[in-house]
């Protein structure tokens, strides 16, 4: 077995030396390219380009930096809510408070494809501060909540809201 296949190697090689390479060169054509003209950029052309992708980045980045960081309060808030009596006021017992709690997680995962398409069909600037000002609205209406439904539909929506956050940044 192993001197049939030294003898294929041998013939392979013996194939290519007299033959070429021309049968496994399996790259396509290079274009020709002599006749274009490419056309060099300025560097006054340069400089406010770099300019301009600086301004954008920095206004960005505040806005992502000041929407994360009241996410993450937001998250972290519900555990001091309960120690300040949220599960009194709003009648919760037994697991509902943990429920409360992990439904915020159900709506990131139920809306995290959604928000995946509506993302390439939508403008991005325009859905992004819908959402944005969706997710306020519900943040601001949770104060409202009087029961563990209402309280359990504003974590979810939250969800919801956060998930398009994150997907969009």
């Amino acid at each position: 077995m192993l001197s049939r296949s030294l003898d294929s190697l041998v013939d392979f090689r013996e194939r290519i030396s007299r033959d070429g390479y021309s049968h496994f060169n399996m790259a396509p054509e290079p274009n020709d390219t002599s006749q274009e003209v490419i056309q060099e950029i300025s560097p006054y052309t340069r400089a406010l380009a770099k300019r301009v992708i600086r301004k954008i980045d920095m206004r960005i980045l505040a806005i992502m930096f000041v929407t994360y960081n009241l996410n993450f309060m937001d998250k972290v808030i519900l555990s001091s809510a309960a120690v300040f009596g949220l599960t009194e006021d709003n009648h919760l017992v037994g697991k509902q408070y943990s429920w409360v709690s992990s439904i915020f997680y159900f709506g990131y995962l139920f809306f995290e494809y959604p928000t995946s398409i509506l993302i390439q069909r939508l403008p991005i600037g325009k859905y992004l501060s819908g959402v944005i000002l969706l997710w306020g609205a519900i943040v601001a209406s949770t104060a409202a909540c009087m029961n563990f439904g209402g309280l359990a539909t504003c974590r979810f929506l939250l969800g919801v809201a956060v998930c398009s956050q994150t997907t969009t940044s």
